[in-house]
């Protein structure tokens, strides 16, 4: 399957997933399919292809790393007015333009 393919996505009760289990488990693996499974109106659970899972993997742990990086930055900036990171980094912005510009320029 094309990775740029809107995934097939279907939503199943949890009795008829568990009535058709064999089937489910090769459309997730074969067919690609994600599917929403539901109980009492509920999802309760979602079934990925193996390609997906990696994702959704590598995705909670970048998004760990990024909490932890923003933790760590919020504790260096303690008691620090809010207005005044405001100003640091839009200071920090126009310099950053600022050096842009130049290098670019004389191109």
């Amino acid at each position: 399957m094309d990775s740029m393919q809107e995934p097939i996505k279907q939503t199943m009760k949890s009795s008829a997933v568990r009535d058709h289990w064999s089937e489910v488990v090769n459309d997730v693996f074969t067919k690609k399919k994600t599917i929403r499974v539901k109980k009492s109106g509920l999802t309760v659970l979602g079934l990925v292809p193996p390609e997906d899972l990696q994702l959704i993997q590598e995705f909670k742990a970048e998004k760990l790393r990024v909490e932890n990086l923003l933790d760590k930055i919020s504790t260096a900036f303690e008691g620090v007015p809010e207005e005044e990171i405001q100003r640091e980094i839009e200071k920090a912005q126009l310099e950053v333009w600022e050096e842009y510009q130049r290098n670019t320029s004389g191109k």
